[in-house]
């Protein structure tokens, strides 16, 4: 059983990594993955993946989230990575659309003054913003949150909300340019929810964009769904940007 001391400790060591992360966002990677067309397999797009330093504990994507999440740390940490990909992005003279889910703690926020000029990097590219997963419950700071994609300028995706009874009333109020669907689980596509979810996108002029494509089987199974874009390790893992 792990002590109090034991937990004090291990919470310390962990802000003082995001203390570092912070101050030098160039250890958070980023990562990009390759967005695929589905029926010609081209790269479309980049999604961004941000890491812990290895070594840290810390290199899961889902525990370095949850920690910075409940250290308060996730605002911070959010406009750092997301500027460090504007600068890399930049530096790259990225032409394809950049996939970025910015923190549901961030939105309403700008990011401090010495990122600033990282930040105003962003008006030369083409940015996708996922409305985070948490804010369609809070309409408020969605509709915050919404306000400031627009006036960025930046292109608008939401996640996979196919399970919700409000998904339809989303995307009629949403309308965001791509709809995410999550096919990381054998046989998702067969599911009534998703079937209506994709169609409603369809329907709606929204593009689909199938996640979680880590294997061929995956892969057809998104092209049978009706998705046209694809993402997942059957199309091409996350890493540095190709020179």
């Amino acid at each position: 059983m792990t002590s109090l001391t034991d937990g004090l400790e291990a919470t310390k060591r962990a802000r003082e990594h995001f203390d570092r992360l912070i101050a030098q966002p160039d250890l958070l990677g980023p990562d990009f993955q390759p967005v695929c067309r589905l029926d010609d397999r081209s790269v479309v797009g980049w999604q961004t993946v941000a890491r812990g330093v290895d070594g840290s504990g810390l290199g899961d994507r889902a525990t370095f989230l949850r920690t910075a999440i409940s250290l308060g740390l996730a605002e911070r940490l959010d406009w750092s990575f997301r500027c460090r990909v504007f600068d890399v992005a930049s530096q790259h003279a990225m032409t394809l659309p950049l996939h970025i889910k910015p923190s549901f703690a961030a939105y309403g926020t700008m990011p401090p003054p010495r990122l600033a000029v990282a930040f105003g990097r962003a008006r030369t590219l083409n940015v996708i913003a996922e409305v985070h997963d948490t804010a369609y419950d809070e309409p408020l700071k969605l509709a915050t949150g919404l306000g400031e994609f627009a006036k960025w300028g930046w292109t608008v995706a939401v996640g996979d909300i196919s399970e919700r009874a409000d998904a339809v009333t989303l995307l009629q109020r949403i309308k965001p340019a791509i709809a995410r669907v999550d096919l990381s689980t054998p046989g998702r596509s067969l599911t009534d929810p998703v079937k209506r979810y994709v169609e409603t996108a369809q329907r709606l002029g929204i593009e689909v964009l199938a996640v979680g494509l880590d294997s061929p089987l995956r892969t057809n199974e998104a092209e049978n769904l009706g998705a046209t874009l694809g993402l997942g390790n059957a199309l091409g893992k996350a890493g540095p940007l190709p020179a």
